[in-house]
């Protein structure tokens, strides 16, 4: 509780920048990618398009939060070695904090690629697509938060 109350403090210090900022790259990247990939008809185009668009925000995104990343860790270090909390407690904290910022990413970013590239039009299908999309970027952010 006490990692997931730091870390939703240190994302509203700056939520409002960070948002603005976010909603543009993920517009930009999902124009770029909804357009190379408009109404695709064959499995590999959509595959590509999935591919393509999770990568470029993953890395976006990862190289975003390397200088956070790394402040991060320093404070985690000395709050590890005094026995504050545990590192499962301050990964788990981290990742629930993080669930706001990657939904209002998904939402923004997914919902272009989706409806651009020509998925199945039903309410279930994009339910389905906006749940793996978030899980998808969620874990990769953390993969490449331990390097």
């Amino acid at each position: 509780l006490l990692n997931f109350k730091r870390g939703l403090t240190l994302w509203s210090r700056n939520k409002g920048e960070w948002i603005s900022n976010q909603v543009i790259k993920n517009i930009n990247v999902g124009l770029c990618n909804g357009f190379l990939f408009r109404q695709a008809t064959e499995p590999r185009e959509f595959l590509g398009a999935l591919y393509a668009v999770n990568m470029v925000s993953i890395m976006l995104s990862a190289s975003a939060s390397v200088n956070a990343l790394l402040d991060g860790r320093s404070v985690f270090y000395k709050h590890h070695s005094s026995n504050f909390y545990s590192a499962l407690s301050y990964v788990v904290g981290q990742v629930a904090a993080l669930v706001p910022a990657m939904i209002i990413d998904v939402t923004v970013l997914g919902s272009l690629l989706y409806w651009m590239v020509g998925f199945k039009a039903t309410a279930d299908a994009f339910i389905i697509y906006f749940l793996y999309f978030l899980m998808f970027n969620i874990l990769m952010l953390q993969i490449f938060n331990v390097f």
